[in-house]
């Protein structure tokens, strides 16, 4: 209101530091392919605040750990049989600190141990002259949460868990000369949920469990309609479970809501691809189109409840449409522009009058983004540009995330060998050290540069 006594500071506890570690392991056999892979990341950060109230003290640690093994073969049975299998699991623990109370609802240090795993299989079946497909998928995961406190008062909060069991099946059949595919799914998901505390589910017994049976069937269809060029549409009804950051999370600025409901929607998408490439000069493009709609119910958003504390709760009906666009040139693997642009118009359908026919929470309606890179002897060379337009921060539309232009460039070797394989990356971001902040009208950080090395053997 007044720029005279407008000041310009620096931010302060915006650290961030982050360590990764990956392994994979893959053993060819006679008919099957075993993989494994192994990953690490470890994170430490301060937490700054909004920018006009700053945070010296809070922070952010993380450790996550994950491991896949599969087992995969494509042909079995003389090749009518194709079958996938394999298990997963994960833990993370993560320590949220702000003994001062600068961004939070209260002083505290908060420890999240969360964990899971499961198994799937999937089968392919190849019917007749293999123009039709039967595809069927059985998956089974557990989960668990359980945070605890040091502080202002030591003590462990109530364990959470959910098992779900997936089932689902597809078919897909291939008619003039492969030009037209059409295919069908169901998926059916059933989850068990058994929380403690102040989870607030819908129970079928005691002890605050229950369980939930959902229904998501999809069709769609790919038409050729000369070579290179095709259209495709899908439409379905899905549903999605709350997770449990949504659902008991505690970052000092985004807590859950132990109350959400699974939210669910109708979404149809509708466009055209094409692509083209001159084998004597190596000149290639490509364009796609897509428009989209999507009709939910119990769709989850996070929302203010003060100026730095953020809620998910469900809005009782949204309708979100849209177009997307992308448009590619290369040449030779040397040169490469991609383009990229996403128009959306995201309004809140409910019932309550003073927010009905209003824009969600957090949906830009523009979204532009641009790359160029050139590649050459291994190396490789870039700039890209993202543009987000200005986007509502609540549900009455009265504050919003200001607009931003991002910028950013890096540079790219790999070196590949026989018997290994390295690649060392250099990158900044945010190079115009631009004032931009996230969903949540939180800063961004500003101008950054990122290192990263990988070998392969």
């Amino acid at each position: 209101l007044a720029p005279s006594d407008d000041v310009t500071l620096r931010r302060v506890n915006n650290d961030f530091l982050q360590a990764s570690a990956a392994a994979r392991l893959r053993i060819p056999l006679a008919g099957w392919d075993l993989d494994g892979s192994l990953s690490f990341v470890r994170t430490d950060q301060g937490l700054p605040g909004l920018d006009y109230d700053q945070a010296e003290h809070a922070r952010l640690e993380g450790a996550d750990a994950r491991l896949r093994l599969v087992a995969s073969a494509p042909a079995l049975l003389d090749g009518l049989l194709a079958l996938e299998t394999g298990v997963y699991a994960s833990l993370r623990a993560d320590r949220f600190a702000d003994p001062e109370g600068e961004i939070g609802v209260g002083r505290q240090i908060e420890d999240d141990l969360a964990g899971g795993g499961g198994a799937w299989a999937t089968t392919t079946f190849f019917l007749g002259d293999g123009s039709h497909l039967l595809r069927a998928r059985l998956e089974t995961s557990y989960e668990s949460f359980r945070p605890s406190y040091t502080f202002p008062v030591a003590s462990d909060g109530p364990r959470q868990g959910r098992w779900i069991l997936r089932a689902g099946a597809g078919y897909e059949v291939s008619l003039l000369d492969d030009a037209l595919v059409l295919l069908a799914d169901l998926r059916l998901d059933t989850h068990v949920d058994d929380f403690e505390g102040s989870a607030s589910f819908p129970s079928s017994g005691d002890g605050g469990s229950a369980w939930d049976v959902l229904f998501s069937p999809s069709a769609g269809l790919r038409w050729t309609a000369f070579a290179g060029f095709d259209v495709r549409a899908n439409v379905g009804w899905f549903h999605r479970v709350p997770t449990f950051g949504e659902l008991f999370g505690d970052r000092g600025t985004v807590i859950g809501n132990a109350g959400l409901r699974p939210e669910s929607a109708w979404n149809v998408d509708l466009g055209p691809s094409w692509r083209w490439r001159d084998e004597s000069t190596g000149l290639a493009l490509t364009a796609t189109a897509a428009f989209f709609a999507s009709f939910a119910e119990d769709l989850i958003v996070f929302v203010p409840q003060s100026q730095s504390v953020f809620r998910a709760e469900n809005i009782g009906s949204s309708r979100t449409v849209g177009a997307e666009a992308t448009l590619g040139l290369s040449w030779n693997d040397t040169l490469a522009v991609e383009l990229q642009y996403t128009f959306q118009e995201a309004r809140d359908t409910g019932d309550t009058p003073y927010w009905s026919g209003l824009r969600l929470p957090g949906r830009s309606p523009h979204d532009l983004s641009s790359r160029i890179s050139l590649r050459r002897w291994g190396l490789e060379l870039w700039y890209e540009a993202d543009l987000l337009a200005e986007a509502p921060l609540d549900r009455s539309n009265l504050r919003t995330v200001p607009a931003r232009v991002l910028h950013g460039a890096g540079f790219g070797y790999r070196l590949d060998r026989e018997a290994f394989d390295v690649s060392l990356t250099l990158e900044g971001r945010n190079l115009a050290d631009t004032a931009a902040f996230d969903a949540f009208r939180y800063p961004l950080p500003g101008r950054a540069f990122f290192a990263s090395f990988s070998i392969g053997l």
